[in-house]
């Protein structure tokens, strides 16, 4: 929805290749051409409430227009139904509208024919940018300033997708040769190259690849992939690597070829979206099980998943029921939310009275029977 906002004030002929989001400062980062714009979000002052019964001030109250600091989010739900004693009753509902200024921008591809940045991320103290594209070339960004910090020559191939670790240390690259190295952030020399074996060579692509923490290690990264076939004949993966040496710890068969990766902040979750028939599922990242499947949650291929952070206990958030829930969007312009229900497991102190009970009852039967 946020695109959406941003590229209505692009020319009809210009298209926004990646986005990224980060929550401390409220900014988007999106890649156009060989460009880099970064972009301040603010809520703006609610909108008078839409009245349910269609008048005067219904017909009136159109959402702004977008300009170029102002946008609404298209499609939201103008009304709210409440059950009370039987009756049911609306209840008006106002837009959400954003105030989005531009706080940045400069060139980051620089190829010669053709650019086009292809991949835009924040890292997540928001410091540093990272931008990939036409050329080839993954560079870093001191931010706000947008001074180039360290230029890394990846491929002769474009850049396909971009990832940095949780200590900022480490970048993954994929590019589009179907190659996935990890290079350092330190020196910009390639620090582990995920090659396949020999006989599986050119059978098989990286496509997507992303870092997670290691539960309850927050210092140790693991780097989770796909790799998808070059043949109809063969199934797509998801690898674990587990650092710091990145070695190959899980790999799990998925089928058919995949199109997008999340992992969840807290490391425990990794979901992926399919290239054909839309399917959805989200697996435990530790050792690879699959824990959901959701069959054709898109009418076409899965362009995005992300997985919604935690909630403060103060916020109400979709989180409250479920222990994570992850975002897909796809070209059938849907976005749809996919939970993970929560484990329910018996309280500890219910497991510490059933305990006692079972000792109780076990003296009583000794005693009956004299043992």
């Amino acid at each position: 929805m946020l695109w959406s906002v941003v590229e209505e004030d692009l020319p009809a002929q210009e298209f926004l290749m990646d986005l990224s989001y980060v929550k401390s400062g409220l900014r988007i980062m999106v890649g156009k051409d060989a460009d880099c714009y970064v972009y301040q979000i603010k809520v703006a002052p609610p909108q008078d409430p839409v009245p349910v019964d269609g008048g005067p001030a219904a017909q009136n109250n159109e959402v702004r227009h977008r300009g170029t600091a102002n946008g609404s989010v298209p499609g939201l739900n103008r009304t709210e139904a409440t059950e009370e004693n039987g009756n049911t009753k609306r209840h008006s509902v106002s837009d959400l509208v954003f105030d989005i200024a531009s706080i940045c921008n400069a060139q980051t591809d620089f190829s010669v024919n053709d650019p086009c940045q292809n991949v835009v991320l924040f890292s997540h103290d928001t410091r540093l940018i990272l931008t990939g594209g036409a050329d080839g070339t993954i560079r870093v960004w001191n931010f706000p300033e947008m001074k180039e910090k360290l230029k890394i020559e990846a491929s002769k191939k474009e850049v396909a997708d971009l990832d940095i670790s949780s200590d900022r240390k480490l970048v993954s690259c994929v590019t589009r040769d179907g190659k996935c190295k990890i290079w350092s952030l330190t020196d910009g020399k390639v620090k582990v190259s995920l090659d396949l074996p020999p006989e599986d060579d050119g059978k098989y692509v990286y496509k997507r690849s992303k870092f997670g923490i290691v539960e309850d290690k927050g210092n140790l990264n693991r780097l989770f992939v796909i790799l998808n076939p070059t043949s109809s004949k063969c199934k797509s993966y998801i690898q674990h690597w587990t650092g710091p040496a990145f070695t190959m710890t899980h790999a799990t068969p998925c089928g058919e070829p995949l199109s997008a990766l999340a992992v969840s902040k807290c490391g425990r979750f990794v979901a992926v979206g399919s290239m054909t028939t839309g399917d959805v599922d989200i697996y435990i990242a530790y050792n690879l099980t699959r824990l959901k499947h959701v069959e054709k949650a898109h009418k076409n291929f899965v362009t995005g998943l992300a997985f919604l952070p935690p909630a403060l206990h103060s916020e109400e958030s979709v989180l409250a029921e479920c222990d994570a829930a992850v975002v897909s969007i796809s070209i059938d312009n849907q976005i749809l939310v996919h939970h993970v229900e929560q484990t329910r497991g018996v309280p500890v102190w219910l497991a510490g009275l059933l305990c006692v009970i079972v000792l109780i009852l076990t003296f009583i039967f000794c005693s009956y029977m004299g043992l």
